[in-house]
C-alpha cells in the first residue's frame, strides 16, 4: 500500500529503517516520479544504523546512468560516467532530482568520498525550494569544508536555516576571506538562521558578512579567541554584519587574555537588534590576571546591553591567584541594579551565584537557558549546592534572600539530601516565597528528616506541584516520616509526578496513613512514569492494584488528569493496553478524569490507532504520546439512535406543540425569569466587590428597553437550545443558513421584542440620530447602535447553536489561543509607506464602526464573575488558559473576561442561532465622539452647539472633558482627571485620544464659526451643522485618503469606483460584519510599542512605551511639553509596524498591565484575545473566506501558498491539524500583501465588501447626491488634509499626506502659515429662509 499510494507521502524520516527496508526504500524514491518530484521532507541516518548516505548515492549514479549520462556503445565506462556527472552537476541550470524539497536532515555517521558528497549537495539538497538543511558529521569531515561553503553562497538561493556542525571535541569548519573572493562568493538573501561549529573568529566574520538577513547565530568556535591579529583588524573594520541579527548563542568558547575584548566588541556591533544573548566560555589569562573577565568587565557590558530581553551566561575563569573578593563583589552587584531586576520588556530579573572551584570562579545567571532556539525560563538547580547546614557554612545565610530574587523566573525547585539527614530548623522558612505562586517542588531519593514542630509552624503555600525525581530508598527507615513532612508543609500541591514502584510502594504500605488520603482528596493531575514497567507479567500486576486504586472518586474526588509517562516496547508490555483505557472508560461513574494520556519512548514500536468502548484514542505526535478524550458535553445524548434529523424533531406528532405561540410564549417567559436571575446574582457579585461602574456609553433610555434587548436575544437562545434537547434533535449535518432561517418563523411574543414598534422618522431625515436609528427609512433600525453584526458567512459554532468553535477538523481540539499567539512573532518591521498616525486612526475607525459589547449584569455593569472556572459558561465569559511555564505569563493561570453580549440577528425577535451585538452604530458617523445613545449624546454637550472640553492655562487648544476618577483611566487625580467622551474607550491610549481631540476641536471650532455667520440658529441647529460638516470631513478622510492607502488606489477605484463619487442604495444594509469586527480589521499588526513627543517645530522630545500611554492621562497635562499635542506632533514622525504577522511586545504580552489586589502582576495578550474572540462569535476558519473570494478551497497547508509564503504555512503546520482549523485572523495576518497595498487578497476582499456596504447603504453619506449643496460638498473635498490638521493640533508643519511619513520629495513637510480657514460660505442662511 505503501508504494502504491506513493505519490500522497511528501515526507520521509527513513533514518530508523533497517539496512533492506532502507535500500527498498532509497530505490523507490529516486526511480519514481511520483515520489521524486513531490517529496517535500527527507530525513536519513543516525549513529547506529547502515551508512545510508553511500546507498543514497548509489541509487542516484543508477538514475544518471539510467538517463542520459552514458553512451550506448560505452555503457562499461562507469568511471567515465561518474566524472561527467560530477561535472554537470556543478552547472547552475541542472534541474534538481527533487524539485519539492524543501527540508534535508542528514546524519552522517562514516567517512564520505567527494562524489557522495557533491551528489547529496548538488543532486538532492540543490533546489530553490529548499528552506532547512540540518547536517551532522562524523569525525574527520573538516577537510569538506570549502565546498559546503560553495554550495551554501552559491546554489542555496532560497535556504533559511542551516545547521552544520560536527563531533564535539573536533575543529571546526573555516572559511577564509581570500576563499571567497577567489570563489566570486554572493550575499546570500534569504538565511535567517544558522547554527554551526567553526574553527576561528576570523570565519565568524566571513560568515556575516556574507550573511546580511541573518536573524538568530547559533556558534561554537574551537580554535581559542585571542587578542586581534592584522586579518582580525581588517575584518573589523571593512566588513558587513547583519543589521536584523536578534538572537547570538555563543557555545563553549575558549577565551584567551584580551580576547574577551575581541568578543566584546563584536557583539556591541548588533547592539541595534540584539535581543537574546546567551554566552558559555573558559577564560585563562596567564600573564596578564587583570584581564580576567571579572564582575567589572561584566557590568560594563551588561549596561550597554541594557535593550535585552534576555541575557544568559556561564563564565569560567581559570585563576592563578587566590580569588580577589572585589572580583566577587562586583560581579554580584552588577546584577541587583534596576534594569536587570525589572527591565523595560517585562520582568527579567536574573540570579546570578559564584563558585570557588580549584583556583577557578564559575559565574552563571539563572533562570534562562537555550533549548534549541526557544529561551527557557527554569531550571533544576542542579548546578548549585545550597548547602543546608545552615547554622555552620555562613556562605549559606544568604540563601533565603537568593532564592527571593530567583523565584520570579524559576519554576522548579531540586533538593537533594543526604541519607537520614535532619534538615536544620532555618532551612524549610528560607524555601517560603509569598509573592510566588505555581512552582514544583522536585526531590530526590533522599528526602531529608523534619522535626515534628518544624512541619507544623511553616508552610509553602508557592507550590502546586510535587515531583519524586528517583525511586524511594527501600532500605532507609523513615519513608514514611520524610513523606508525610512534606506533604503536611505542601498544602496547595494538586499534581503529583511519581514512579510507578514507588507509587505502587504507597499503596501496599500506606494505605490508610490519614496525610496521605487527604493529599489524595486534593489531587488534581497525576502523573506516573512507567519506565519500570518492561514485561507483561508486570503490566498484569500492577494493572487491577493501580486502576482499582486510583478509578475511585471517594478516594480523588478532584483528580482530572491521568498521564502514565516513559510507556515501553508497545509490543510487550502494553500489548494489552486496550484493558487499560477500556477499564477507565467503562466505570466513568467512579471517577471524575476528564483526560487520560500515555507517553511511549520514541523509537519504540507504536500502535496508531485503536477503537475502544467507541473512543477514539489516536497518536498526535507521532512515536511519542497517545491522548484520550472523554466525552464532556453534557447535552449530548448517549444514545445517537433515539436522536431526530432536524428540523423533522420540530414538525412531528405532538412535538409541534412545543412551538405553538402560546406554549412558546410561556417557555420564554420561563427562560427569560432564569436569565435575570442570573443577571441579578451577577449584580450581586459586582456589589460585593464595590464594582458599579453604569457603562454610561451602553445605556438605553430606560431599563425597560434594556431588559427587551439583550436579555431576551440570550433567553431565545438558550430557549432554543431547551427545545432541541428535549426533542432530541440532532443538529449534525445540518446546514447553519437553512438552520438560523428555519428556527426564525419562530417568533417571541411581541411584548418581548423592542424592534416591534417602529419608530417615526419624520423629522429625522435632514440629520442624523445618535443611535442610528432612521437611517434607512424603510428598515429604521438597521445599522443603529446596540443591534446584532451580520455574517458574510453563517455562525459555526460546536452544537451548531451558541458553544465557541473549539472542536477541530475530524477530531480532537483547536489549539490553545496563547499557544497559536505565542507562534506569533514580536518583532515588528518599520514600514516606510506610512506613519503611526494612518496607525493610530485605523484603530479610530474601528471604534466607530464597533464595539463587542461586553455581558453585563441588569444595571449595565459589566459582570466581574469571570474566573478560570468560567470556561464552560460561554455565555458570560471567555477563557483563554496559560501554560505553567508561560514565558511571559507565567503565574497566571488564565485570562478571563466577559464574554460579547448577544441581540436578535436582523432585528427579528424569534428562536435561533446566537448572534453578537455591536454597542456603537454601525457607521462611521464619529458616534465614538458624539455617542451612541441619546443619554450619552445629552451628556456630551455644551450651550451653542458645542461639545463639553477642557481649558488649561497652558494649552493653547482645548481638550476633551473631564470624568470622574477611574472611569477611563487608572491614574486620575483631582487636578488631572481622565477624559470623558461618547465611547469609554476613549483613553486606551493617549494616540487614540488625540485623534479623538482633533475631531472634537473641529466641532467646537465649526460650531462657533457657523454662529458668528448665522446669529439667528439656535443650540441644536448649530450642533447639527457642526457635527454633519465634521462627519463629512471624518468619511472623505476615510474613503479618499486612508482606504486607498490600505488597498492602493487601482485596488480601491476597482472595489469602490472613483474616488469621491458615490450613490445611496436602500437595499444595502449599512451594518458591520462580525467577520471585519472579530478579524479583518483588527489591524493589531499595526500597532507600535513606542510613541514619539515632539515639540510643534518638529524637535522630537523622547519616546514613550504604550503601556505607560495607556489608560493613563500623565503626560497629557504635561504642559513642559505641550501635553496632547505633543504626542499628536509624533504621530506624523514616527514610522508605522509593517502588516507581516509581527505583533508589538506590549500588546502581544503587557496588554492592559497592572497589579491586583494580592499584588500579582497580571497581563493580557491582545492577539490570543483576538483569536478566541473569533471563535466564541463562531467565525469560520480562514479556508471558507477564500472560498467566499473566489480562491480555490486548501486540502493541504501547502494549497495556501497563494495567499501565504512558505513561512506562514510552516506556521500553519506547526500549530494547526487542517487547513480548515485555521482561524480567520491568523491566516488573515499570514497573508502576503497585494502589490502597493498593505493588506491581504482575503483581507482585501472582506474590507472592500465591509467599507463598501457602510458607503452605499448610509444615507446620509457626505457625498450622495442631496446631502450637501454642490458647493458645500466641493468645499468640503477641496480642503487640503494637511489643513485641516493645522486647524486643530499646535504645530507649525504637517506633512502633504498627514498619513505618510514626512520626506524631501513626494511628502514634503507643508507649513501651517500657508493654509486658509475653511470656508463657510455656502452656510451662511438669511433669517427669513
Amino acid at each position: 500500500m505503501l508504494f502504491k499510494f506513493c505519490g500522497l507521502y511528501k515526507e520521509l524520516d527513513l533514518r530508523y529503517c533497517s539496512l533492506s527496508i532502507f535500500r527498498h526504500f532509497s530505490h523507490e524514491i529516486i526511480m519514481k516520479d511520483e515520489w521524486r518530484l513531490n517529496l517535500t521532507t527527507l530525513k536519513i541516518g543516525n549513529p547506529y544504523r547502515c551508512p545510508q548516505m553511500t546507498i543514497l548515492a548509489d541509487e542516484v549514479i543508477k538514475l544518471f546512468m539510467k538517463n542520459s549520462f552514458i553512451r550506448k556503445d560505452n555503457q562499461n565506462n562507469n568511471s567515465l560516467t561518474l566524472l561527467r556527472m560530477m561535472k554537470s552537476l556543478k552547472k547552475k541550470n541542472v534541474e534538481s532530482l527533487f524539485p519539492q524539497l524543501n527540508t534535508l536532515i542528514v546524519f552522517q555517521n562514516i567517512t564520505m568520498d567527494e562524489n557522495c558528497r557533491d551528489i547529496f549537495l548538488y543532486g538532492i539538497a540543490c533546489g530553490s525550494s529548499l528552506r532547512t538543511l540540518k547536517w551532522r558529521t562524523c569525525s574527520y569531515q573538516t577537510h569538506h569544508s570549502k565546498s559546503f561553503f560553495d554550495w551554501l553562497f552559491q546554489r542555496s538561493i532560497s535556504l533559511q536555516k542551516y545547521h552544520f556542525e560536527n563531533t564535539l571535541g573536533e575543529s571546526g569548519f573555516e572559511l577564509s576571506y581570500h576563499h571567497t573572493l577567489i570563489n566570486n562568493y554572493q550575499f546570500h538573501q534569504s538565511l535567517l538562521d544558522l547554527k554551526i561549529n567553526i574553527l576561528n573568529l576570523s570565519t565568524l566574520f566571513v560568515l556575516l558578512h556574507y550573511l546580511p538577513k541573518l536573524q538568530w547565530l547559533d556558534v561554537h568556535i574551537s580554535d581559542p579567541i585571542e587578542a586581534k591579529n592584522d586579518l582580525d583588524e581588517h575584518l573589523l573594520t571593512t566588513m558587513n554584519y547583519p543589521i536584523e541579527l536578534h538572537t547570538v548563542k555563543l557555545r563553549s568558547l575558549d577565551v584567551r587574555g584580551r580576547g574577551c575584548y575581541v568578543l566584546e566588541n563584536l557583539l556591541l556591533k548588533f547592539l541595534q537588534s540584539l535581543e537574546y544573548l546567551s554566552i558559555s566560555m573558559y577564560h585563562r589569562c596567564e600573564n596578564e590576571p587583570e584581564l580576567n573577565y571579572n564582575g567589572y568587565s561584566l557590568s560594563i557590558l551588561c549596561r550597554k546591553l541594557i535593550h535585552l530581553r534576555s541575557f544568559h551566561f556561564a563564565i569560567q575563569i581559570q585563576m592563578f591567584e587566590k580569588a580577589d573578593e572585589v572580583i566577587v563583589h562586583n560581579f554580584t552587584k552588577t546584577f541587583t541594579t534596576p534594569f536587570w531586576l525589572n527591565g523595560p520588556f517585562g520582568c527579567k530579573r536574573v540570579c546570578v551565584d559564584f563558585e570557588h572551584m580549584c583556583g577557578r570562579i564559575q559565574m552563571f545567571s539563572l533562570p534562562y537557558t537555550f533549548s534549541d532556539k526557544n529561551l527557557i525560563h527554569s531550571t533544576n538547580l542542579m548546578n548549585i549546592e545550597f548547602n543546608t547546614d545552615l547554622e555552620e557554612n555562613p556562605r549559606s545565610e544568604n540563601l533565603s534572600q537568593k532564592l527571593a530574587t530567583l523565584w520570579f523566573g524559576m519554576h522548579r525547585l531540586f533538593l537533594l539530601f543526604d541519607k537520614d539527614q535532619t534538615l536544620p530548623s532555618l532551612f524549610i522558612p528560607t524555601l517560603h516565597c509569598p509573592s510566588s505562586q505555581g512552582k514544583t517542588l522536585i526531590l530526590s531519593q533522599r528526602r531529608g528528616i523534619m522535626s515534628e514542630n518544624l512541619a507544623n509552624q511553616t508552610q509553602l503555600t508557592h507550590f502546586n506541584a510535587l515531583r519524586f525525581f528517583d525511586l524511594i530508598d527501600t532500605n532507609s527507615n523513615n519513608n514514611l516520616q520524610e513523606l508525610v513532612s512534606w506533604l503536611q508543609i505542601l498544602p496547595n500541591v494538586i499534581c503529583l509526578e511519581i514512579c510507578l514502584t514507588e507509587f505502587k510502594y504507597w499503596l501496599t504500605n500506606y494505605t490508610n496513613n490519614l496525610h496521605l488520603c487527604s493529599f489524595f482528596q486534593r489531587l488534581q493531575r497525576l502523573h506516573i512514569d512507567c519506565s519500570s514497567l518492561i514485561n507483561r507479567q508486570m503490566n498484569e500486576e500492577v494493572y487491577h492494584l493501580f486502576l482499582s486504586y486510583i478509578i475511585d472518586k471517594d478516594r480523588f474526588p478532584q483528580l482530572k488528569c491521568l498521564r502514565l509517562k516513559c510507556c515501553k516496547n508497545v509490543g510487550s508490555s502494553w500489548e494489552n493496553i486496550d484493558q487499560w483505557i477500556g477499564f477507565i472508560l467503562t466505570h466513568t461513574n467512579e471517577h471524575r478524569l476528564t483526560c487520560v494520556r500515555f507517553d511511549f519512548i520514541e523509537k519504540e514500536k507504536e500502535k496508531t490507532e485503536m477503537n475502544i468502548c467507541n473512543q477514539i484514542m489516536s497518536i498526535v505526535q507521532p512515536s511519542s504520546i497517545i491522548v484520550v478524550h472523554q466525552f464532556d458535553d453534557l447535552n449530548e445524548y448517549k444514545d445517537k439512535g433515539h436522536r431526530v434529523p432536524f428540523p423533522e424533531c420540530l414538525l412531528s406528532g405532538s412535538k409541534q406543540n412545543y412551538l405553538e405561540s402560546s406554549s412558546l410564549g410561556d417557555l420564554f417567559n420561563k427562560a427569560l425569569r432564569a436569565e435575570e436571575k442570573s443577571l441579578m446574582n451577577e449584580r450581586y457579585e459586582n456589589k460585593k466587590h464595590n464594582y458599579d461602574d453604569l457603562m454610561d456609553y451602553d445605556a438605553y433610555g430606560s431599563r425597560k428597553d434594556y431588559s427587551k434587548s439583550r436579555q431576551a436575544a440570550t433567553a431565545a437562545v438558550r430557549l432554543t437550545q431547551d427545545i432541541m434537547t428535549v426533542l432530541a434533535c440532532d443538529l449534525n449535518g445540518t446546514d447553519a443558513k437553512n438552520l438560523d432561517h428555519f428556527l426564525q418563523k419562530f417568533k417571541m411574543p411581541e411584548e418581548f421584542c423592542k424592534y416591534h414598534e417602529k419608530p417615526n422618522c419624520d423629522h429625522q431625515k435632514k440629520y442624523r440620530t445618535s443611535t442610528g436609528i432612521c437611517n434607512n427609512l424603510e428598515r429604521p433600525y438597521e445599522g443603529s447602535s446596540q443591534t446584532a453584526y451580520a455574517r458574510i458567512i453563517t455562525a459555526d459554532y460546536d452544537d451548531h447553536l451558541s458553544k465557541p468553535r473549539r472542536k477541530a477538523y475530524g477530531y480532537g481540539l483547536l489549539p490553545s489561543c496563547r499557544q497559536v499567539s505565542l507562534a506569533f512573532g514580536s518583532k515588528p518591521i518599520f514600514s516606510r509607506e506610512y506613519n503611526n498616525f494612518f496607525a493610530v486612526f485605523g484603530q479610530f475607525i474601528g471604534h466607530d464602526i464597533s464595539l463587542a459589547t461586553p455581558a453585563t449584569d441588569t444595571y449595565l455593569t459589566p459582570i466581574s464573575s469571570c474566573t478560570c472556572g468560567s470556561k464552560y459558561d460561554w455565555n458570560k465569559c471567555t477563557v483563554i488558559d496559560i501554560k505553567p511555564d508561560d514565558p511571559y505569563l507565567r503565574g497566571q493561570k488564565c485570562m478571563a473576561f466577559p464574554a460579547t453580549a448577544q441581540a436578535f440577528k436582523n432585528q427579528i425577535c424569534s428562536l435561533g442561532v446566537k448572534e453578537q451585538m455591536n454597542g456603537n452604530t454601525h457607521i462611521p458617523d464619529l458616534s465614538i465622539l458624539y455617542g451612541n445613545t441619546v443619554r450619552t449624546a445629552a451628556i456630551v454637550r455644551s450651550g451653542d452647539g458645542l461639545l463639553k472640553s477642557t481649558r488649561t492655562h497652558w494649552s493653547k487648544l482645548e481638550m476633551p472633558p473631564a470624568q470622574r476618577e477611574g472611569k477611563s483611566c487608572v491614574d486620575a487625580t483631582y487636578k488631572q482627571p481622565c477624559f470623558a467622551g461618547g465611547d469609554s474607550r476613549l483613553m486606551v491610549t493617549l494616540g487614540f485620544t488625540s485623534v479623538q481631540t482633533i475631531f472634537l476641536r473641529k466641532h467646537n471650532e465649526l460650531a462657533r464659526a457657523l454662529k458668528d455667520l448665522n446669529h439667528h440658529w439656535g443650540n441644536d441647529k448649530l450642533y447639527e451643522e457642526a457635527r454633519k460638516i465634521n462627519i463629512a470631513f471624518f468619511q472623505d478622510i476615510l474613503y479618499t485618503k486612508w482606504l486607498p492607502l490600505l488597498f492602493n488606489t487601482d485596488e480601491f477605484k476597482e472595489i469602490f469606483g472613483q474616488i469621491g463619487e458615490s450613490s445611496y442604495n436602500v437595499n444595502i444594509p449599512p451594518v458591520v460584519f462580525n467577520e471585519v469586527a472579530s478579524a479583518a480589521f483588527r489591524l493589531h499588526t499595526l500597532v507600535r510599542d513606542l510613541f514619539s513627543r515632539c515639540t510643534p517645530d518638529g524637535n522630537r522630545i523622547d519616546e514613550l512605551w504604550l503601556h505607560d500611554i495607556s489608560a493613563k492621562a500623565k503626560y497629557a497635562y504635561d504642559m513642559e511639553n505641550n501635553g496632547l499635542d505633543s504626542i499628536i506632533c509624533g504621530l506624523f514622525y514616527d514610522y508605522g509596524f509593517a502588516h507581516d504577522g509581527n505583533f508589538a511586545h506590549q500588546i502581544h504580552n503587557r496588554l492592559f498591565e497592572s497589579v491586583n489586589k494580592y499584588g500579582q502582576l497580571w497581563r493580557n495578550d491582545l492577539v490570543a484575545i483576538n483569536i478566541c474572540r473569533g471563535r466564541e462569535h463562531g467565525i469560520r476558519g480562514y479556508n471558507a473566506y477564500r472560498e467566499y473570494c473566489k480562491l480555490p478551497k486548501a486540502y493541504t497547508f501547502e494549497d495556501f501558498g497563494d495567499t501565504i509564503n512558505y513561512d506562514g504555512i510552516q506556521f500553519l503546520k506547526k500549530n494547526y491539524g487542517h487547513p480548515e482549523d485555521v482561524d480567520l485572523f491568523v491566516g488573515l495576518n499570514l497573508e502576503d500583501t497585494l502589490p502597493g497595498a498593505l493588506i491581504g487578497p482575503v483581507s482585501a476582499c472582506l474590507l472592500g465588501l465591509q467599507f463598501k456596504a457602510l458607503r452605499d447603504g448610509d444615507r446620509l453619506f457626505y457625498s450622495h447626491p442631496g446631502v450637501f449643496t454642490p458647493g458645500q460638498l466641493q468645499t468640503i473635498v477641496d480642503y487640503p488634509f494637511h489643513c485641516f490638521i493645522c486647524s486643530v493640533v499646535d504645530i507649525d508643519k504637517v506633512p502633504l499626506n498627514p498619513f505618510k511619513p514626512p520626506n524631501d520629495s513626494d511628502n514634503v513637510l507643508k507649513s501651517c502659515r500657508e493654509c486658509a480657514d475653511f470656508d463657510l460660505r455656502d452656510w451662511v442662511e438669511t433669517q427669513s429662509a
